[in-house]
């Protein structure tokens, strides 16, 4: 929310308090850009850690009592998409919150009324997208079960079978992306 502030401190570079506003702006640009790349080495080390802590133990206790290969396959697969939703998804959800917030704050500050009605419209917006949440749900659940069964299908190597397994997945990823969700895999 800062940056904003600095943009409009250095518009006037002909004076020395402008000059001091551009160098303010430059600092706070570099830094932004330096915390975003240690963040994200600290970030990529720390979850794919998790990933392959998580896999090892996974792949154990599904091993021992004797389940097939394919479904363990399959769930360490849905189990990188899950360390991948927490390590992207998650950390976008809360930036994105902290943005909107801001921004509604900032509306607040400067005009009242205006930011009462971006917060009015923000009601139906979260509405719609419970809806979807709860639509995108079920097709999710579907995925993972045909995430589970494509080590047995490609295993088998019918054409026949291999084709309805990939139709069924490219139709999931159809449905759920019809009801909104992005899709970033398949």
């Amino acid at each position: 929310m800062a940056e904003p502030k600095a943009a409009a401190g250095c518009m006037p570079t002909t004076t020395r308090s402008g000059r001091a506003g551009l160098w303010f702006f430059v600092g706070l640009s570099l830094s932004s850009t330096a915390v975003s790349f240690i963040r994200q080495r600290y970030e990529s080390g720390t979850f794919n850690t998790l990933y392959a802590d998580l896999a090892e133990d996974v792949v154990q206790q599904q091993r021992e009592p004797g389940v097939d290969t394919a479904s363990v396959t399959g769930r360490t697969e849905l189990l990188r998409g899950y360390v991948d939703f927490l390590g992207r998804d998650v950390p976008l959800a809360i930036a994105l919150t902290i943005t909107l917030l801001g921004s509604l704050a900032m509306l607040f500050y400067y005009d009242t009324v205006l930011g009462a009605a971006a917060a009015a419209i923000a009601i139906p917006v979260v509405l719609v997208n419970c809806r979807l949440m709860r639509r995108s749900r079920g097709l999710f659940e579907e995925l993972n079960d045909l995430a589970e069964a494509r080590v047995a299908v490609i295993s088998q190597g019918r054409p026949t079978e291999t084709r309805r397994h990939f139709g069924m997945v490219s139709r999931r990823w159809v449905r759920l992306s019809d009801a909104g969700e992005p899709s970033t895999s398949g």
